[in-house]
């Protein structure tokens, strides 16, 4: 009943508003201030329209308001994004929207957010891609988006457009210092080679000095008895480098003919892929017999020595003909991405620090290629057709290891080749029905073809006897299609007030467990875990009103959530489960007001219920008191929450400009509220709610040439945990940062 009441309210809220709009709009006075608030042009329909006339739940933000913000990566859009829960410190858990997202990510597991950066698809995140590095845009659009961009987008996509070359010289460069001895420069030149050849170049170096807390061993100080050591501590969560180069070239033939050619880099290296440390207070299985319950709190870590790097490179040619009503383009990429744990620890004991390591090695290299035809025009009826290949190869090695703290032999070897490859075709058309009322139709089918080969294998005691070993050669291949379509009819009445409803079918791809551990509560047997899917039904409003000082998106939504991708862990790499199904409903609001030419206003709030459906296998870890760590069992986990889907998050900021004869003063404060969630199904432990408070004071001269900022997020220095997972072994989170803040300086040349 309560459901149906707010359904009932919230569409009647959406079917008086734009009249409202209009009347508030007619009804302005002409001595109203002159502020509109900003149009925004994004691509969510692979076409430049403006974010007003999209029948979709979009956040945009352009250069400088990421910079005001101080969003430096795709992390840093948790803070200004509602209903959007970040990757934290590492790429391999993905972002979730709307409480749909992947648990892990890596080679062979793509996530339920779909990344584009400059229109490429990016099957396999890697650390090194989070870094942002002349950015024009970011888009982040909400809910399944399976028709235009098509594979695993059931949670929604980010877009990142980077600058494009000009036809005028234009240069910048900033450098920066912040506490744990952060250092920050940024470069960007663009070259007019000559009338028809331009390029530009960017570059973007990060590194810190210092972590944002100790990694501690446990040393044992009595026979049932261990506390927290320094001896063989090393830093947390320290950024050694990240690096991103980007070079880009436009060349106009003449006659509609165009060539983007894009190259770039990014490496990125830290102190330890293992930057988490088990929840305050719940027992660690160190493998002795006893307990240990875990004291370390705060950015303090007590997780295995470890040193990671990550590289990623990419070429891309984009070729495109405007025939003058349909423009073609084809966009040919190649992506390598490696990601190195160089000589990591098992073990958390301080006596033995140099035993039982590992060398841990993924690979991805992919291929994508992307024809589209579009229509051109402002006439009734638009379309846009087109088809896309992927192949990806994906490759995970950790070669034998001997010795642990244990005594006793060990030796592991893993050796996955995971091929994915996938075709799709494509179409989506908007025909203007009646006067201001649209309709869109758009089908998108994409057959996808895995294989894996492989082998995994733990020996655990004295004789090594096989504990579990998974031998993958010849697994079954299999090839599954997938329809996925949308549906929506808008009605503008006029160009301040718009209503739409909308249904969208998303599907993310199934594939291969890297391993399985057999006799396992949720063992898949080595067989493939199936595609997950999102049947999403959205209504909407658009509203810009006050003579255009505000604008007003108001939408809610309705998820139907089918064969959900989860993950489970027993001490080894994760397995990939399927739950039934789950619901997800709520809505979103943004509100943004300006009401003079210095100050802007904006919020959004989403609030959200999810809760799973009849789920008589789910995995759920229970604490082993004496031993320490969890064992592994099954229950119903119909009526929990999905994982990292808290009901309520908001956003608040406000920007002053100042001016003055000598130039001018920009003030910017955001605040994020997110609530409770939890991070596995079993809810075993949840991050509390949290309140993020970030602010920054910039001057720029009166030539624009010369800019000071200083800038501060989590200025309160809460405690709020990016990711988190359970296991047989233990429950561990690891942290966003801390209270972080500095100074930025820069210079333009035009």
């Amino acid at each position: 009943m309560k459901l149906r009441n707010a359904l009932y309210l919230f569409t009647s809220t959406c079917l008086f508003m734009p009249a409202f709009a209009q009347v508030a709009h007619a009804d302005a006075p002409d001595s109203a201030p002159a502020a509109n608030t900003a149009e925004i042009i994004v691509t969510a329909q692979k076409r430049a329209e403006n974010i007003r006339d999209v029948p979709i739940t979009i956040t945009a933000m352009d250069s400088k308001a990421l910079a005001k913000a101080n969003v430096t990566d795709v992390q840093g859009l948790t803070t200004i994004v509602a209903g959007f829960t970040g990757p934290g410190d590492l790429a391999f858990t993905s972002p979730h929207i709307r409480g749909v997202g992947s648990q892990v990510g890596g080679p062979g597991l793509e996530t339920s957010v779909a990344t584009y950066v400059d229109g490429i698809y990016i099957g396999a995140p890697s650390p090194a891609l989070l870094k942002l590095n002349a950015v024009e845009q970011i888009e982040v659009l909400k809910g399944p988006q399976g028709t235009l961009f098509g594979r695993n987008t059931t949670g929604g996509v980010i877009q990142i457009q980077t600058r494009n070359p000009g036809k005028t010289f234009d240069a910048a460069v900033e450098t920066g210092y912040g506490n744990f001895d952060t250092y920050t420069g940024n470069a960007y030149v663009n070259i007019p080679v000559s009338s028809n050849v331009s390029t530009n170049f960017s570059g973007s170096a990060t590194g810190s000095g210092r972590g944002w807390g100790t990694n501690y061993t446990i040393a044992q100080t009595g026979p049932n008895a261990y506390a927290l050591s320094t001896n063989g501590a090393t830093q947390s969560y320290k950024l050694n480098s990240n690096v991103v180069l980007r070079n880009k070239w436009n060349i106009d033939f003449g006659g509609g003919t165009t060539l983007m050619l894009i190259g770039d880099y990014e490496h990125r290296s830290s102190n330890g892929f293992f930057n988490y440390r088990p929840v305050t207070g719940s027992p660690v299985g160190i493998g002795t017999g006893t307990a240990y319950i875990s004291t370390v709190g705060g950015w303090d870590t007590a997780a295995p020595e470890s040193a990671d790097r990550s590289d990623a490179w990419g070429l891309a040619a984009r070729l495109a003909h405007d025939f003058g009503s349909v423009v073609v383009t084809n966009t040919l990429a190649y992506r390598d991405t490696k990601f190195d744990v160089v000589n990591f620890s098992a073990d958390r004991l301080a006596a033995v620090l140099d035993d039982n390591h590992f060398y841990w090695y993924t690979s991805d290299k992919q291929w994508t290629d992307e024809l589209q035809l579009s229509s051109k025009g402002n006439g009734p009826f638009k379309w846009t057709a087109g088809l896309f290949y992927y192949n990806a190869v994906d490759i995970t090695h950790q070669p034998e290891s001997t010795g642990n703290v244990f005594n006793i032999p060990f030796a592991s070897a893993t050796d996955t080749h995971t091929t994915t490859s996938a075709i799709a075709g494509y179409g989506q058309a908007s025909y203007e029905v009646a006067s201001g009322t649209t309709l869109t139709v758009g089908l998108r089918y994409s057959s996808d073809h895995h294989e894996q080969t492989g082998s995994f294998g733990i020996f655990t005691d004295n004789t090594f006897a096989i504990r579990a070993v998974n031998l993958v050669e010849n697994a079954p291949a299999f090839t599954k299609g997938s329809l996925s379509g949308r549906v929506s009819i808008a009605h503008k009445f006029d160009e301040d007030a718009m209503i739409y409803a909308s249904y969208n079918r998303g599907s993310k791809s199934g594939g291969f467990n890297p391993v399985h551990i057999g006799q396992t509560p949720v063992d898949t047997g080595g067989n493939p875990f199936l595609d997950e899917k999102v049947n999403a039904y959205e209504i909407g409003t658009k509203l810009r009103f006050l003579n255009r000082m505000a604008t007003f998106n108001l939408s809610g939504f309705y998820y139907d959530y089918k064969n959900i991708q989860i993950q489970a862990f027993f001490g080894g790499p994760p397995i990939i489960y399927n739950g039934p199904s789950a619901k997800l409903y709520g809505a979103d609001a943004d509100l943004t007001v300006r009401p003079t030419d210095q100050l802007t206003l904006s919020g959004n709030l989403e609030v959200m219920h999810s809760e799973f459906g009849n789920f008589p296998g789910a995995q759920l870890y229970t604490a082993i008191p004496v031993a320490g760590g969890f064992s592994a069992g099954t229950f119903n986990a119909q009526g929990n929450s999905v994982p990292l889907a808290p009901d309520v998050t908001a956003t608040a900021s406000a920007n002053y400009k100042v001016p003055t004869s000598f130039g001018t003063f920009d003030l910017n404060g955001n605040l994020k509220y997110t609530s409770k969630y939890y991070f596995s199904v079993g809810e075993e432990f949840s991050q509390p709610a949290t309140t993020m408070l970030g602010a920054s004071i910039q001057y720029t001269t009166a030539d624009n040439r010369f800019f000071a900022r200083i800038w501060g997020s989590n200025l309160t220095n809460k405690l709020q945990a990016g990711s988190g997972s359970i296991s047989t072994s233990s429950e561990v989170v690891t942290m966003n940062a801390p209270r972080e803040y500095g100074v930025t300086f820069g210079v333009k040349f035009n």
